[in-house]
């Protein structure tokens, strides 16, 4: 933005008027987060920063959020990531255990019940995208007598939830009949990823990717349980260690 203000001098019985142009500095761009390691393999340690600029001064929302990569010898990498609430990145091998990864979260709104993740990596002088896991094979239905059914990869056993909470809008929508009796087969989508992180296995298998998502019903609004699941990357491609279903309390 730019603001003008006039000069006046007094020369020779005259008033001179000279318009000076000032520009104002509007942006609230800051550096959010600063690492220093050697990701190139130079030998020499690289300086990583994640650079923020918020809406407003007071305000908590950064709209513009860009992660780059300096050295005095080598090239500047940079990456536009998404914009939101707490923006971070963590570099640790999550998915080779000899190359260390670029984890990034924010938050897409203030009570931080939705998320945004990528996962990258400096590769043969480009940053690159890593594809994030994606829950499959969860088998999910109405049953009769006003139940979910929740079947998990890996797991033998099926898990039951009772929706009589339900009961009033399900046979109002004529999914279910007054005795409960399903009157078409009807199966649920889970909700996207909500949530991941990073966690620590062990020396052997080095990191791991930890996920939770929910699992609503009919209504949206009503959760009824969330699936957590352990990833592990094994030869480019991501594995389930470990999966469970937690009904909501």
């Amino acid at each position: 933005m730019f603001f003008f203000i006039s000069l006046f001098l007094y020369i020779n019985n005259v008033f001179l008027t000279i318009p000076l142009e000032i520009t104002a500095n509007t942006t609230n761009e800051r550096p959010l987060q600063t690492l220093e390691e050697d990701i190139t393999g130079d030998g020499w340690p690289e300086t990583i920063q994640l650079h923020g600029n918020k809406l407003a001064e007071e305000s908590n929302y950064f709209h513009d959020i860009t992660f780059s990569i300096s050295s005095p010898f080598t090239k500047t990498w940079k990456k536009t990531l998404p914009k939101g609430y707490d923006p971070s990145i963590k570099l640790l091998p999550l998915t080779n255990g000899q190359q260390k990864d670029f984890f990034y979260a924010v938050a897409l709104n203030e009570n931080k019940t939705e998320h945004a993740y990528e996962l990258f990596r400096l590769n043969q002088g480009k940053l690159s995208n890593i594809p994030l896991p994606a829950q499959e094979n969860i088998q999910i239905q109405l049953e009769d007598n006003f139940s979910v059914s929740v079947k998990l990869p890996l797991q033998k056993k099926t898990h039951h939830i009772n929706i009589d909470e339900l009961k009033k809008e399900l046979i109002q929508g004529g999914l279910y009949s007054e005795q409960g009796k399903l009157m078409k087969e009807t199966n649920i989508i889970p909700e996207k990823i909500a949530y991941m992180e990073p966690v620590f296995l062990n020396k052997q298998n080095g990191y791991a990717l930890k996920t939770i998502q929910y699992v609503k019903g009919t209504n949206k609004e009503h959760i009824l349980g969330a699936i957590h699941t352990i990833w592990h990357m094994q030869n480019g491609e991501w594995i389930i260690l470990q999966t469970e279903w937690k009904e909501q309390t």
